[in-house]
Order: structure tokens, then C-alpha cells, then sequence
């Protein structure tokens, strides 16, 4: 009982139908009916690796490789999702006033990267632009391959050094300390910020 121009079923297999060419490449190709739109999109097979072309058969679009990558613009990915591009955008857009945003995880907790929506329901303030972490970790700033700034799970941000100088506070330290929100300081000058006396 056919219910499409092709179907195929075989209810022990789990290979239904199978393409094979006498080079490395297999392709299914697809088309429309549009009378002014001549592209057509391929999928098959690249030797191990996954490939879809839009427009020709000579514009790869996408490929997932033998390793589960997925390349974007690159036929190598390197990484499980590997986009490359003369300038590269990658967007995630709500559809609503809802968060949203990148995640990453690890057995140390979350590390989140977005907007909050109108009621402030994810990261706790409405539309905030936030950059929010659990657990009790620093976050870190580099340039150069070298840490500049950080801003520990205490909440003290320290520019110049990875460990707090005194209670509290912020310190910024270069060729001698500054540190607010307490009385500690060293090196050949300082400046010292106070407030309520």
C-alpha cells in the first residue's frame, strides 16, 4: 500500500534502500517545480562524511564528518560544531521575550552567556545583558594568553592580581597595590578611595 511516489519498507532491515556510485561521492538530489529557480539541493555521501549542497553540486553548504563534526563553511571541522566564514556570526534569536542565550557545563557547574526576558526570571534582572555563573568559581578575563582582570566568587574584581589584598573589596595592583574597602595598601605611592568617612 503506497502512500508516496517512492516508499520502501522492510520491517527486519535496518538499512531500507542504499545509493552507491562508482567514485567517493553518492548524492539523493532535490528540486522544486519553481520555474524561475533553477538551484537544487543534494545530500549524500563525501567517501565517510555526510555532505549537503544547496544551489550546485559543487557548493557544499554543510558537511557532519566520520568523527560526528559538524563543519559549516569548512569541509575539516575540527571541533563538533566548526563554522568558518570571512566574518563568521553566529545568532540565537527569541521569537518572544523570552531569555535566551550560549551555555556551557562541565562538573563545576554552568556558565550562561545572553538576555534576560521582561520579569528577570533567568538570570535576575528583567532584559539584562548577562554573563552568569554557578558555583563557586572565578571569572576571568585575558588578553595575550595572560589574565588581566577577574572577578572572584566573592565578588571582589581584581585587575593585576588573582588574589585579594585585605577585606573585601576590589584590587588593582601594578608596581605597588590599590585597594578599596580597606585600610591595607604597600608600594611607593598609592591612592586611597573612601566613602562614609
Amino acid at each position: 500500500s503506497p502512500n508516496e511516489s517512492l516508499h520502501v519498507y522492510n520491517a527486519a532491515a535496518n538499512v531500507l534502500a542504499n545509493f552507491e556510485s562508482g567514485d567517493a561521492k553518492a548524492f539523493i538530489s532535490f528540486k522544486d517545480n519553481s520555474t524561475t529557480n533553477t538551484d537544487t539541493v543534494f545530500l549524500g555521501a563525501d567517501g565517510d562524511n555526510m555532505a549537503f549542497y544547496a544551489g550546485s553540486a559543487s557548493a557544499e553548504r554543510m558537511r557532519i564528518d566520520s568523527s560526528g563534526n559538524v563543519g559549516i563553511g569548512t569541509s575539516s571541522p575540527t571541533q563538533k560544531l566548526h563554522i568558518s566564514d570571512s566574518a563568521p556570526f553566529a545568532r540565537l534569536e527569541s521569537t518572544s521575550i523570552s531569555y535566551n542565550g550560549f551555555t556551557t557545563k562541565n562538573d563545576s557547574g554552568n556558565f550562561y552567556f545572553g538576555i534576560d526576558d521582561s520579569g528577570g526570571n533567568f538570570y535576575g534582572s528583567p532584559y539584562a545583558r548577562a554573563i552568569y555563573a554557578d558555583g563557586a568559581y572565578p571569572v576571568t578575563f585575558y588578553t595575550n594568553a595572560a589574565e588581566r582582570m577577574r572577578i572572584d566568587s566573592s565578588g571582589n574584581l581584581l585587575v593585576g592580581t588573582s588574589s585579594v589584598n585585605g577585606v573585601n573589596g576590589a584590587t588593582i595592583s601594578s608596581n605597588g597595590n590599590i585597594t578599596l574597602n580597606t585600610s591595607t595598601t604597600s608600594g611607593g605611592e598609592y591612592i586611597t578611595f573612601r566613602i562614609n568617612g
